[in-house]
C-alpha cells in the first residue's frame, strides 16, 4: 500500500510539471497566427512601426498576462502540495481544479493592446484554443480525477 502511495504522488507530481511544460506549446490562435503559452504568459510585441529612427508610430503587442501564468504555474505549485503534505492533498485537488478553470477562461482574457501616435487601446480578440492549452486540459482532467482517487482511496 506505501508502495502504491508514493507512485500516486510521484505520478500527480510529474503529471503537474508536464502541465506547466505546455507552456512552450501554441495556446491560442487568431487568424492564421498561432502563439505560445511564453508568448501569452511573457507578452509579446506583435508590431512595431519605426520610421526612419524617429520614434514609434504603430505598436501593437500582448501584454504580460498574470493570469496566464498563474494558469501555468498552479499546477506546479499543486504538484509540491501533493508530495509535501498529507494534510494539504485536498487543498492540491483544489488547486488542480482552479488551474483547470482558469485554462478554460485563458481565451476570454487575453487582449492585444495597440497604440497609435501615442493613443493606446485594447482590442478584444476572438481567440481558437489551440492544442497546447488542449493538452493541459486533458493533463488537468487526468491528473484531477488521478488525485480525487488518492484522496479518497488511498488515503
Amino acid at each position: 500500500m506505501e508502495f502504491l502511495r508514493r507512485l500516486s504522488l510521484l505520478t500527480i507530481f510529474v503529471l503537474g510539471i508536464t502541465i506547466a511544460l505546455t507552456i512552450v506549446l501554441p495556446a491560442l490562435n487568431y487568424q492564421d497566427l498561432q502563439y505560445t503559452g511564453l508568448d501569452i504568459g511573457f507578452g509579446k510585441t506583435l508590431v512595431d512601426i519605426d520610421v526612419f529612427g524617429l520614434g514609434t508610430i504603430v505598436n501593437a503587442e500582448l501584454p504580460v498576462s498574470y493570469f496566464a501564468l498563474f494558469a501555468y504555474g498552479l499546477p506546479i505549485i499543486a504538484g509540491v502540495i501533493a508530495m509535501i503534505s498529507k494534510p494539504l492533498r485536498i487543498v492540491s485537488l483544489v488547486l488542480f481544479i482552479v488551474a483547470f478553470v482558469l485554462f478554460i477562461s485563458l481565451p476570454n482574457t487575453i487582449n492585444i493592446v495597440y497604440t497609435i501616435a501615442g493613443s493606446e487601446s485594447t482590442a478584444e480578440v476572438d481567440w481558437q484554443i489551440a492544442y497546447g492549452v488542449i493538452s493541459a486540459l486533458v493533463l488537468l482532467g487526468m491528473t484531477i480525477v488521478f488525485n480525487m482517487f488518492v484522496v479518497l482511496f488511498i488515503e
